[in-house]
């Protein structure tokens, strides 16, 4: 329960061939500062998976460098995040496409409550050389407060002319059509609520492809909604 911080740096090299699965529950005490940074190397034919969900902490920030140096190599990065109160997340990423035929995923799906604050910033970079790259990135937001706020700043940065490569960024509120439909058939406004964030930021958890993990994450993300006011 008192004030604490935690303070991680990472290095992950993903050999030829190899696949890894880095899926990170961070979900301290409201008081904790909690800082991380994440460098990975991923050689040729192989994967890389990470997936962050962030749900705790005062000031949490997660920051994944990874540098894709080998073809026909991947690199998923994906995280869902869930503030209220006066917390700040932030997650940062940093995708180094740096030769030819790879691709890279990333998808990062975040709802605030009350007066939390989120920022992400994602940069995919494609050096000259990185023909037929294939980076694709998306950040969704999903505020059920006027005081909450979040900060988006997706980028592109290609130096090569043979790619497919896309970028976005969305913020929203939660539909008030899809809100009445559900409170029409007998359901509460808080269970409507709650059954909406769910869908929004479960959409995101299929990315994960381990079913245990998976479900652990639903369990987490169900339980910080049961502990909201209505």
């Amino acid at each position: 329960g008192g004030n604490t911080l935690s303070n991680s740096v990472s290095e992950i090299w993903v050999d030829e061939g190899a696949n890894l699965g880095h899926f990170k529950n961070q979900s301290e005490e409201d008081s904790a500062y909690h800082l991380a940074c994440t460098n990975v190397m991923v050689n040729d034919n192989a994967i890389y998976n990470n997936f962050t969900l962030q749900i705790g902490g005062k000031i949490a920030r997660n920051e994944v460098n990874c540098e894709i140096a080998g073809s026909k190599a991947e690199a998923h990065v994906n995280g869902a995040y869930f503030g209220n109160g006066d917390q700040h997340m932030d997650n940062t990423s940093f995708i180094d496409h740096a030769v030819p035929n790879s691709n890279s995923f990333e998808t990062f799906k975040g709802v605030l409550d009350d007066s939390a604050s989120a920022v992400f910033q994602g940069k995919i970079l494609v050096r000259k050389d990185a023909q037929q790259t294939d980076g694709q990135q998306m950040n969704r937001a999903l505020l059920l407060s006027r005081k909450a706020e979040v900060n988006a700043k997706p980028e592109l940065e290609i130096y090569a002319d043979d790619v497919k490569c896309s970028h976005g960024a969305t913020v929203g509120e939660l539909d008030t059509s899809q809100l009445f439909y559900l409170m029409a058939r007998g359901i509460d406004e808080k269970t409507a609520r709650n059954l909406l964030v769910q869908a929004f930021l479960y959409e995101v958890l299929d990315k994960i492809p381990a079913d245990d993990i998976k479900q652990a994450f639903h369990d987490v993300i169900e339980a910080k909604l049961e502990g909201l006011s209505s």
